[in-house]
Parts: structure tokens; sequence; C-alpha cells
């Protein structure tokens, strides 16, 4: 769901798309890359801006593809994430699935021009990275978000992008039960991730952390509990609601 436009939002066009950041997307930024902020508060802004890039890149792969088959849309950055508005209005349930798929997509092309341009442009040319500990910082956070964000948002739980990929696959072989079907598989497995986040953080007490790097930050765990135990939730009052819908139907 759209979040309500606030006085403090961000708004521009790039590309002929509308772009809307509303604040609480700084704040949850801050909040992920606040660790970092013991060795610099110059690497907590770093992410900020490697969260904004990447996410911004993955949404207008939403777009652009949405406008491929006729249907305009808008970005907006708020939370944990973003929204592509209005791509997906006037598409097929075939076209919806390239759609959702074009944002991980769009990621992983943005994964595999930093890893080029850090290989064969940066290192061998320039030797930047070598000699500046922040830009190689900024390069690691854009190689970690865009590949492990994108693989995350590809797992088959409602509304992730493969989420939205396995009920539109559902409803093309079961149009009367699919978004049942897939709104129930969603709750299942978004439980199973989330408990197995829960146990990799009792595995990882206090007294025994992992390594601290910057590819899997100890905070992640706790972020994919909770976010995963949200989405369980979630789809399980969706499939109450449809449950709720399906009996009205019959009664009537």
């Amino acid at each position: 769901m759209e979040p309500s436009p606030s006085p403090f939002d961000l708004r521009w066009r790039m590309f002929g798309v509308g772009v809307r950041v509303h604040p609480t997307f700084w704040l949850f930024s801050l909040l992920m890359g606040w660790q970092y902020m013991q060795q610099s508060p110059w690497l907590v802004l770093i992410w900020v801006a490697a969260t904004f890039l990447s996410i911004l890149v993955h949404e207008l792969g939403h777009v652009i593809a949405g406008r491929i088959f006729g249907s305009p849309g808008n970005i907006v950055l708020y939370s944990f994430g973003g929204l592509a508005i209005g791509s997906y209005q006037y598409a097929r349930t075939w076209q919806r699935i390239i759609i959702s798929l074009a944002g991980p997509a769009a990621g992983f092309a943005l994964y595999g021009l930093v890893l080029a341009l850090d290989k064969f442009v940066f290192h061998q040319v320039f030797h930047i990275a070598r000699f500046n500990e922040y830009f190689s910082n900024a390069i690691r956070f854009l190689l970690f978000m865009n590949l492990f964000w994108n693989l995350l948002n590809l797992i088959p739980v409602f509304p992730l992008d493969g989420g939205q990929v396995l009920r539109d696959v559902c409803f093309l072989f079961n149009r009367r039960r699919g978004e049942k079907i897939a709104v129930g598989m969603s709750f299942v497995i978004g439980g199973l991730i989330a408990l197995y986040a829960v146990m990799v953080m009792i595995r990882n007490r206090p007294e025994n952390p992992p390594e601290q790097h910057l590819y899997w930050p100890n905070l992640y765990p706790l972020f994919v509990a909770i976010l995963f135990g949200m989405l369980a939730v979630q789809n399980l009052q969706m499939y109450r609601e449809i449950e709720y819908r399906q009996n009205q139907w019959r009664d009537d």
C-alpha cells in the first residue's frame, strides 16, 4: 500500500517517471546502516546512498517493463523498499510476470555493471578502489545490495516480486483458487524463513558472535526474521479474507 504523502517528501521526475521518497525510507536506511557508525559516520551515509541507488534502479526496472506493456507507472520509496505504482494496471497475467521479474533483473544488471567497472576500470585503469577506503566500501555495498537483496526479492512470498510471480503463475493454472494457493504457500514459506532466521540468531548468541563484515552484517538475521515474520502474518490474514469472501459467495 502506498504511504500517505507528507510535507517532507522529496519529489522529482526522471526519464518521464515521477519519483517520491517518503521520509521513512531515509529512517529505515539509517537504521540498517547504523551498525557502521562506530567505524565512521561517512560509512553510514555511503550505505544510505547505496541503498537509495539500488532500490531506485530496481523500481525503475518495474516501471520501464510496465511502460512497454502500456502501463505507465511512478515510483515511491518508503520504509524497507519501494513501489512501482501503476506499472501493473493494464498488463495481462503473463505480462505481470515479466514486470515483476524486471525489477530484480535491473538490480542484477547494476550488480554486473558495478562489478565490471570495479574490475576493469577502477582497479586496472585508475587504481581508485585500492587507495580509497570509502570508495571501496561503496563498491562492496552496491555489490552486496544488488545481489543479495534481489535474490531475497525473488523468494516466492507475497508481496515480494517472487510472490507476485507465484500468484500470477497459480492464477494461470487455476483461476478460481490460484490466489488462495499462492497466499497459503507464501504464509508457509515466509514462516519457515522467519523461523530459520530466529534459529540463526540463537546460534550466534553474543558470547559467540559471528565475524562482522560488509557482505553479511550481523543485523541481517534480525532483519530477515522481522521481514518474513511480518509477511507471514500478512499472508495469513489475506488467506482468511479470501476464505471469508468465498464462504460469503457460497452462502449467496
